[in-house]
């Protein structure tokens, strides 16, 4: 028995409402009784302007009783008698649209009332619903009572009254009626939903994506470097919006895309492509959008300091920063870079000159490095390589300052390492404290750092070996004993002696490498250092292969080396 024991419904007669609402009520049609609430109206013509509106309550004394005996699921079975030769011929489809029908309580076609049924016989009806949007319709179709059933052309005019035109699945119509598939709401019907239009929009290439900033942003994580004739953006044409349709047939219309020209979008140091499609840089710069200008800008100026949270900087032109560059910071450019601040354990590399109004912090860390020269007030625990020259204008304390030409230092260089290839000259050398300081000059330090690198392989090449062949020494004694040696240790012999030879290959590689650098050693004969005031104890002055440490405190003097004898000569500095 269900569980509502009665309901309201409307529909367009009183037999169309018993129907509806025994289904509803899920029971039989004569186990319902029925009040009519409201008249229905009728228009001209026979048109129903308003439809009866009926309430339905469950005959309890007319629904199947239990019989004597029985309880529980054996009473609740419903007294239907099914016609065998009907079931014998149905398809599997069809029966299992049978047992559907059993499951819910409702009088399956193939199967006749063991009581007398009711008098009044009907033919089958069809029942249609669209959805509030009118993008979705239903139909359901209810078997006749002795009456016709329902056919495809009788849907067809259903549809067509109800003014369901589009999106019409008549494939599950005809699977609904050629398979007798009732009481079931079937969506038979689907709009199609309209699409906007897309935007015309810009496509940037992957390699610069990343790389784009906003005029007065300041992150600079992945500022992005672009050369000259590089296409730095494409535009996606617009997509018109495509028009949709409801199942009655009422076209939806959407939003277009929105257009806009190139040459509307284009700053600086750009032009448009001859299909209007693509915006080329004409010289090489950082991409910058101000707005919906794009430009290509060949010096970048940033206000302020940078640091982690800015980010990193790689440009190909000059790099003006009004402020310091922080700890853990990159900055590289192809041109100039200007700090009006300080560089504290940062990374700073220029294809041409550095230049920092205040002093470079290394901390151990960071590094600064000019193709050209670099020029800063003051330098500590630094590292510092230019390819000209370095200018000190104060103190250089505990850092290492290596010039391809000249290192200059106004004040005092305390500790660490000063190198330059034709003239070192600084005030004071050391401390009072005696803290011990190098000074070299002579020799391109990347050409000696190179001869020592390769003196390291040699030894470490000749240690190896030497360890092998005393290793392969012990086991051929054995053998040569008459003692036959385990299979693990032989194959470790001809391991070891393979090995020998491979090392004796390369040290004989890195030897040559290292005589044909010796060869060519561009040795500056003219090389000097100057102390322009005083020099301290442990202050030791390299000049070529020539080495000098001052015992005690040294005033005025030019140190070179005297090509005659190889040693280290003292002058008055002049």
């Amino acid at each position: 028995m269900a569980e509502n024991r009665w309901m309201v419904v409307q529909a367009r007669t009183i037999d169309e409402a018993i129907t509806k609402g025994a289904f509803l009520l899920h029971v039989g049609r004569d186990q319902v009784e029925y009040e009519i609430l409201e008249e229905a109206r009728l228009g001209r013509q026979g048109r129903i302007l308003r439809p009866y509106k009926v309430r339905l309550t469950i005959n309890e004394q007319l629904s199947p009783a239990k019989p004597e005996g029985q309880t529980g699921k054996e009473a609740s079975e419903p007294a239907y008698e099914f016609d065998r030769e009907a079931l014998e011929s149905m398809d599997v489809q069809s029966f299992l649209a049978l047992v559907d029908q059993v499951k819910r309580g409702t009088r399956p076609s193939t199967a006749g009332p063991k009581e007398k049924a009711s008098a009044t016989n009907f033919d089958g009806r069809i029942y249609t619903e669209i959805s509030s949007d009118r993008m979705e319709a239903y139909l359901m179709i209810t078997p006749p009572n002795g009456g016709s059933p329902v056919i495809l052309n009788e849907i067809k005019s259903a549809l067509a009254e109800a003014r369901i035109t589009y999106g019409i699945r008549w494939d599950e119509i005809e699977d609904m009626v050629n398979n007798h598939k009732v009481y079931r709401r079937v969506q038979i019907a689907t709009g199609l939903f309209p699409k906007a239009g897309e935007d015309a929009r810009l496509e940037f290439p992957q390699q610069i994506r990343e790389g784009i900033r906003s005029s007065g942003e300041t992150a600079f994580n992945h500022l992005m470097v672009v050369k000259q004739e590089q296409v730095v953006t494409r535009k996606v044409p617009m997509v018109p919006a495509m028009p949709g349709m409801t199942v009655t047939g009422e076209t939806l219309y959407a939003r277009d895309g929105r257009d806009f020209s190139l040459y509307a979008r284009k700053g600086r140091n750009l032009r448009v492509a001859s299909d209007g499609s693509e915006l080329v840089a004409t010289a090489n710069g950082l991409l910058v959008i101000d707005g919906e200008k794009i430009s290509v800008e060949s010096g970048l100026e940033i206000e302020g300091d940078i640091d982690p949270e800015t980010g990193n900087i790689d440009f190909v032109g000059d790099i003006l920063i009004k402020g310091s560059i922080r700890r853990g910071v990159s900055i590289k450019s192809k041109g100039n870079i200007v700090v009006q601040g300080n560089i504290d354990a940062a990374i700073v590399e220029a294809g041409c000159h550095i230049t920092v109004e205040g002093g470079i912090l290394g901390r151990g860390a960071g590094s600064v490095r000019a193709d050209r020269t670099v020029t800063c007030k003051f330098a500590q625990q630094a590292r510092i390589e230019a390819g000209e020259d370095i200018i000190i204008h104060d103190y250089c304390i505990h850092s290492d300052a290596r010039a391809s030409r000249r290192l200059m230092i106004g004040g005092s260089i305390i500790g660490g390492m000063g190198y330059a290839t034709q003239a070192l000259r600084t005030k004071n050398a050391g401390n009072e404290n005696g803290t011990p300081t190098l000074l070299v000059a002579g020799t391109n330090f990347q050409v000696r750092e190179a001869l020592e690198k390769l003196r390291v392989s040699i030894q470490r090449c000749r240690e190896e070996r030497e360890e092998l062949e005393t290793q392969c020494a012990n086991l051929m004694e054995s053998e040569n004993q008459g003692t036959k040696l385990p299979v693990e240790k032989r194959c470790l012999l001809l391991e070891s002696i393979q090995r020998i030879q491979r090392l004796g290959e390369q040290a004989m590689t890195l030897e040559s490498e290292r005589n044909r650098l010796l060869q060519n050693l561009d040795r500056e004969r003219a090389a000097k250092i100057s102390i322009t005031s005083r020099a301290f104890p442990k202050v030791r002055v390299l000049i070529d292969e020539a080495a000098l440490e001052i015992k005690q405190i040294t005033q005025f003097a030019t140190f070179s080396k005297d090509w005659d004898n190889g040693e280290i000569r003292m002058t008055s500095y002049y």
